[in-house]
């Protein structure tokens, strides 16, 4: 009977090894499994650190590029605008330019227009003292050997008609002194 629970034990303690080494075998399946997980755990951060490499540096990449044509693009735009300001300086002395000019053309028919007048009455006034001393002025030689009046009349008809002698006076200060 001792035999038979001594037996029956020995049964027991080899069952319960069986099954520890059943426990065991298991134990070192899930541990290679757990370590296989732990791999590709490994490699897919090592995969996501990577990408995440690449993916900086292609952004990188990408913001030097997008800086570099912002400064170009900021570089034509001063160009643009240097050139658009140099051509309106350059308009803006074309147009005083063109003032002074304009000024300076008014100044001279003011000048001419004035003269003219000043010519045409004196012209009138030395017909008219000459028609009313014509019997005292008859007798009297000219310098070119005409008649008075009719030196007067020829100054009057000529500065009446052509109306330059503004123009031919303001340049010509002698053409007044030789005509008498």
């Amino acid at each position: 009977m001792y035999c038979i629970i001594i037996f029956i034990c020995f049964l027991e303690y080899v069952d319960q090894l069986s099954n520890a080494e059943n426990n065991i075998k298991e134990a070192e399946e899930d541990l290679e499994k757990v370590s296989n997980s732990l791999e590709n755990v490994n490699s897919n951060i090592d995969r996501l650190k990577e990408t995440k490499v690449s993916e900086i540096s292609k952004r990188v990449v990408d913001g030097v590029a997008n800086a570099n044509e912002a400064v170009t693009l900021a570089l034509d735009q001063s160009e643009r605008a240097r050139r658009e300001s140099a051509e309106n300086v350059a308009k803006m002395e074309y147009i005083v330019n063109n003032r002074h000019r304009a000024t300076e053309s008014l100044r001279d028919t003011e000048n001419d227009v004035f003269i003219w007048l000043l010519t045409l009455l004196a012209s009138s006034l030395a017909l008219a003292i000459f028609s009313l001393n014509w019997p005292t002025l008859s007798d009297m030689p000219s310098p070119n050997g005409k008649s008075w009046f009719t030196l007067c009349e020829e100054l009057f008809k000529r500065e009446m008609i052509i109306g330059l002698a503004g123009w031919r006076w303001m340049r010509h200060p002698t053409v007044l002194a030789t005509t008498f």
